[in-house]
């Protein structure tokens, strides 16, 4: 069984420019994430496209998110993204434009940046804890990682990693001092993972994208785990934390997928006329008479039957974590 995770965002703030699907999978080796405009409706990819009833889970992450499995004992993962997806615009390259967009905020801490960043008349003091009370009231954190994702500064520094990699940008910043991260993300809301030995996972909005933060037991600190400005092969982290910490978003499918293979083994035997087999095989161990074993085996069969023919837009299972 093959499966890929997806991601709505729902936003009334402003749907144009921030909702999005994403859609992640489990291969270690290849592009497993991608950002997509949603263009047929503010709504999952209807779950008839890889021919399967759907499976609707609902996170914990409030303000907008979704979450929904598509699985397949038929199709490969990239066959289920593509079947989903088709039709969509790919927006992953370009998913951090206008998300905290904040111009006249932009262009004022640029210009002050200017002033204490000169190559040409070597002033050099790039330092954020060291700066003066004017620059930093005007950069901000997250106005200095806005103009990162933009290109306009690159980022050095202990904590370089909320930033996309360094090209050749003239004005570099070097981030010292931790950030209060939830001051970051979309809304400052988290999924929370289950702590471990070696420390606490998270998923959050972070510039448009989904990202892993992760802290160790000895530290508040939270730390990028996913990779800033290479999301195309984060996606296996991200699919692999949500079946660690929410299984039942997967299990559900293997229940749905068991039952199918129980069914077309009952009506392999039942083509036969064995249902003599059929019901030492399934009833061995009970004492009754025949009529029960009879009754019994009908009531299964009746079972399965209703679960291998109920229709997507009829059946729907929702869940929520407690």
């Amino acid at each position: 069984m093959q499966c890929v995770i997806a991601f709505l965002l729902l936003l009334a703030k402003d749907p144009q420019n921030m909702d999005r699907l994403i859609v992640t999978q489990f291969e270690t080796n290849e592009s497993s994430y991608g950002v997509y405009e949603l263009t047929t409706g503010r709504t999952f990819p209807h779950p008839a496209l890889i021919n399967q009833p759907d499976v609707i889970w609902e996170s914990e992450m409030e303000n907008g998110t979704h979450i929904m499995s598509y699985c397949s004992d038929t199709l490969q993962s990239h066959e289920i993204v593509y079947r989903i997806t088709s039709g969509m615009t790919d927006i992953t390259s370009r998913a951090h434009l206008h998300w905290n967009e904040n111009f006249n905020a932009e262009s004022d801490c640029l210009e002050s940046l200017k002033s204490v960043i000169n190559p040409e008349e070597k002033i050099d003091v790039n330092i954020m804890s060291k700066f003066s009370s004017r620059v930093k009231s005007k950069c901000t954190n997250q106005v200095i990682l806005n103009l990162a994702f933009s290109g306009i500064i690159a980022v050095d520094g202990e904590y370089r990693k909320y930033a996309p990699p360094k090209a050749d940008q003239p004005v570099v910043v070097t981030l010292d001092r931790p950030m209060k991260l939830k001051s970051l993300l979309l809304n400052g809301a988290l999924i929370e993972g289950k702590e471990t030995i070696f420390g606490q996972e998270a998923l959050a909005w972070y510039q448009g994208h989904l990202h892993l933060f992760k802290r160790n037991r000895n530290s508040d600190a939270w730390l990028p785990a996913t990779t800033i400005g290479h999301e195309n092969y984060n996606g296996w982290l991200i699919a692999y934390f949500i079946e660690a910490n929410f299984p039942e978003i997967i299990k559900k499918w293997e229940y749905y997928y068991d039952n199918c293979a129980k069914y077309r083994v009952l009506l392999r035997k039942l083509s036969r006329g064995d249902e003599r087999n059929i019901h030492r095989e399934y009833f061995f161990d009970r004492r009754s008479n025949s009529n029960y074993y009879v009754d019994y085996f009908l009531n299964e069969l009746d079972k399965y039957e209703i679960l291998i023919n109920k229709m997507p837009e009829n059946t729907v299972a929702i869940y929520k974590p407690h």
